[in-house]
């Protein structure tokens, strides 16, 4: 959920990273705060970084998390970000470059603490944001490409109603 959580590992330190980060849309669903919350009051709170008001409510958590309000946009320069944020309505931009943003930054630390040879499997979906679908899978390899983690496998699942999606294994 914090953006500096993976600041403190050590270069090359971790051999599998297993994960099924947000999508970045939460207008259709349960937002991440209101999702973690009751999970998190269950944390001791020394334990948890960041502002001591975290917890109070839902939407400090969103704003703290992944393309929140404070986000500083971090240059992407990927192309498939640019063609799908260019596509959709412009008071719809901000937010999904929050979100990318904020999610090459995560990649940037995940990339740095992969060991080499290590597996990172990534459980994403590709949303729809204003009508267009976002092709999380496809920004989610290019973003680790930057880093020069390399796509090994890929898996896609049909769910009944939903689109296909399904796990990346990067290494």
């Amino acid at each position: 959920m914090q953006k500096k959580a993976c600041e403190s590992l050590a270069t090359n330190s971790i051999d599998v990273i297993c994960t099924s980060p947000p999508y970045g849309e939460n207008a259709t669903t349960v937002t991440y705060g209101q999702f973690s919350i009751l999970f998190l009051k269950w944390i001791d709170e020394r334990d948890i970084s960041g502002d001591e008001k975290l917890l109070d409510n839902f939407s400090a958590i969103d704003s703290f998390s992944l393309g929140g309000k404070n986000a500083e946009l971090e240059p992407i320069d990927i192309r498939v970000v640019e063609e799908f944020v260019n596509s959709i309505a412009i008071r719809k931009q901000q937010k999904v470059r929050r979100f990318l943003s904020d999610y090459l930054i995560i990649i940037k630390q995940l990339s740095r603490v992969l060991k080499r040879g290590g597996v990172a499997l990534f459980t994403v979906g590709n949303r729809r944001v204003d009508g267009v679908q976002q092709p999380l899978d496809l920004i989610t390899v290019q973003m680790f490409k930057k880093y020069s983690v390399q796509l090994i496998d890929e898996e896609k699942r049909h769910i009944l109603s939903k689109k296909d999606a399904g796990p990346s294994v990067l290494r």
